[in-house]
């Protein structure tokens, strides 16, 4: 004869051949809730952590413009110097700075 066990939560029989064979409600309400719960903290970090990323990447932009922008500042100063007996060549190489300082720089 076999032993039939009772699960203390529900009174749902189980057998011994397979005690595994049964989780009962109360169980699985209290592990969605606790997995719901672990959810929305992982939501709520994930969303801080973008909002961080997102940040950073302004303030990256932001020093990479700031840096290409005192970059072209010293070219010109340098082209200004190299070719100060040369009108014509100063101009082409002063024409190309131009384009390249008004370049879209988020590409």
């Amino acid at each position: 004869m076999q032993e039939k066990q009772t699960c203390f939560v529900c009174g749902h029989v189980t057998t011994p051949q397979n005690p595994q064979s049964h989780t009962c409600a109360y169980v699985l309400r209290n592990t969605v809730r606790l997995m719901s719960e672990e959810m929305a903290a992982l939501r709520v970090t994930l969303s801080a952590e973008q909002a961080r990323v997102a940040e950073a990447d302004a303030r990256a932009r932001a020093m990479y413009k700031r840096g290409h922008r005192a970059g072209l500042r010293l070219a010109m100063r340098l082209v200004k110097r190299l070719t100060a007996g040369a009108f014509v060549r100063r101009r082409a190489v002063e024409s190309v700075l131009t384009v390249i300082e008004h370049a879209d720089l988020d590409r």
